[in-house]
């Protein structure tokens, strides 16, 4: 049972995750300089978690209700054909050829509704030329614009010989392939200069008319006709458009499973921070790809994975065998018999004694025999000591308590193996798929268990005391205990010949553990909702060797 909040609890404070900006950004190549438009409408960029409150952050946090009505999972065609639909849209009433428009949405994050709105701005000639769109590649035309990269674009007939200006060969002009300018080479060469930019320049978007000087954009469509014979170049310039469309775009997402191609669509932009999962049975949050963390925000995870990543195992050793420096608190390790410490921190060189960690100069003459002791002082560095020490105690115990469930999670997956077997059996001596399914569901909700357990033991490490933190962990208990027996359950009873009998155990468990771990999520999302939980991210002991 979810528990009611005092709508005066301390308001919560946390930064925020700052999610793709739907401000366009240009940059003049050529130049070195954004002009003046650009300027103010590029967005920040900055990913400072300090500057979002903590209702900002939550607010992109969607409760997991276990529908999946708020996404829409795509194709790399899908997208194409997405990408040639927009673009047809806005060609239709600008009117401009196709690379041009794919150029300009592009820089504008494929945004049509603020391309057109810049478009009408100002003249259309002088819009283009800011965005370093040269007169002879684009042209207002009456009609939709024919598709660039045909043969013949510079003029000429189809018996007439030229020089293609690359290999220096005459070649039928019938032959010849240009980009829309005036400008036409042997396919041979062209093909190859295509192939070059992607192999030795990485280049896969923007490509321009190889003749010098020329800054015509290359079409798609001419660009994928010229890599034909070239499957793997092919695949790779399509996906290099599809990132472009996607990472420009803030409501689709690229799933994160291994060698998985599915594009995510977001249905609804307001929440973003949301359970998605894949057919390839990948599931993970949309807004930071990372596994479904729920109920902590990405930032909150993301700082707790950083803070893993330097401090993990060894803290316990620190714990046992350093003290701090009495000045800069630099964790210091004590390698001799000497009790003269000299602090190696570059910006600190503070020399103290290792037994009453007083300063060492005042020691007098009884250099190697302390006999001194200042109580005060001694008690303001332990409590100093004790404050970090017990920071990284909290630390530990939670971690450990993170760790443990996600191993739990890895040794699920040879249950789900067992359970699967125990499921073939059963279906093998007469029972049905529905009869037996309860087992699958069964496991599937220890492992969502498991995980709501694991991410709320970080919510517990950030969070600080207050009343609702004891609901918090009596809920958490619950949840542990529930699942432990869920677990316990289907590790030792999977033995039981009377299906019935174990049905109704197995039902019995997991509909438990569903009730405790919706009424531990009630309470979190409750808080959020009315801001009563307060959080403080310490760094706890500074370890500084050096």
């Amino acid at each position: 049972m979810a528990h009611r909040l005092a709508q005066d609890g301390a308001a919560a404070r946390f930064g925020g995750d700052q999610f793709d900006s739907t401000a366009e950004e240009f940059y003049d190549a050529d130049d070195g300089e954004e002009d003046e438009e650009e300027e103010e409408e590029e967005g920040d960029d900055s990913e400072g978690d300090e500057d979002l409150p903590m209702s900002e952050d939550v607010r992109q946090l969607r409760r997991d209700n276990g529908a999946n009505d708020h996404f829409e999972l795509l194709s790399p065609d899908s997208v194409h054909e997405e990408m040639h639909r927009i673009v047809q849209e806005v060609c239709q009433i600008v009117q401009l050829p196709s690379r041009v428009l794919r150029l300009l949405l592009s820089k504008y994050r494929w945004d049509k509704d603020l391309l057109l709105e810049r478009f009408y701005e100002r003249e259309p000639e002088d819009f283009l030329a800011r965005h370093n769109i040269p007169a002879s590649q684009w042209r207002i035309v009456a009609a939709a614009p024919a598709e660039s990269g045909s043969r013949g674009t510079a003029g000429g007939s189809g018996t007439q010989t030229v020089i293609c200006e690359i290999c220096c060969q005459s070649r039928p002009y019938s032959g010849m392939v240009g980009s829309g300018c005036a400008h036409v080479f042997c396919v041979d060469c062209y093909r190859s200069y295509v192939a070059q930019r992607m192999l030795q320049a990485g280049q896969f978007e923007g490509l321009q008319c190889p003749a010098f000087d020329c800054r015509a954009l290359l079409d798609d469509q001419l660009v994928l006709r010229l890599l034909e014979g070239s499957p793997k170049l092919r695949g790779q310039f399509q996906k290099a458009l599809v990132t472009n469309f996607v990472t420009c775009n803030r409501r689709l997402a690229f799933c994160p499973g291994a060698d998985c191609e599915c594009v995510v669509r977001l249905l609804d932009d307001a929440v973003r921070a949301c359970r998605v999962t894949c057919r390839c049975g990948k599931t993970f949050c949309f807004a930071c790809a990372q596994d479904w963390h729920e109920p902590i925000s990405c930032s909150m995870l993301r700082r707790w994975q950083q803070k893993n990543a330097g401090e993990s195992m060894s803290t316990q050793w620190f714990m046992a065998n350093t003290k701090e420096c009495p000045k800069c608190h630099a964790t210091i390790e004590k390698n001799g018999g000497c009790n003269h410490m000299k602090c190696r921190n570059a910006t600190c060189n503070h020399e103290f004694c290792w037994v009453c960690m007083d300063d060492w100069q005042p020691h007098g003459k009884e250099w190697y025999n302390c006999n001194r002791f200042d109580e005060e002082r001694a008690e303001r560095v332990r409590r100093q000591q004790a404050l970090s020490r017990n920071y990284l105690s909290r630390y530990l115990h939670y971690y450990d308590l993170y760790m443990n469930h996600l191993k739990s999670l890895e040794f699920e997956a040879r249950l789900q193996e067992t359970v699967h077997s125990k499921m073939d059996e059963m279906q093998y001596h007469g029972l049905s798929w529905i009869e037996v399914k309860f087992l699958r569901d069964a496991v599937a909700v220890l492992c969502n268990c498991r995980r709501v357990l694991m991410y709320t033991y970080v919510f517990a490490y950030y969070l600080k005391p207050s009343n609702q933190q004891k609901i918090f962990e009596d809920n958490q208990r619950n949840l542990q205990l529930a699942t432990e027996d869920l677990s316990e359950v289907l590790e030792r009873e999977m033995q039981l010949e009377d299906v019935a009998q174990l049905k109704r155990l197995v039902q019995d468990k997991f509909r438990f553990c569903e009730t405790r771990s919706a009424a531990l999520l009630d309470h979190v999302y409750e808080g959020y909702r009315m801001s009563c939980w307060d959080f403080e991210f310490h760094e706890g002991l500074k370890l500084n060797l050096a």
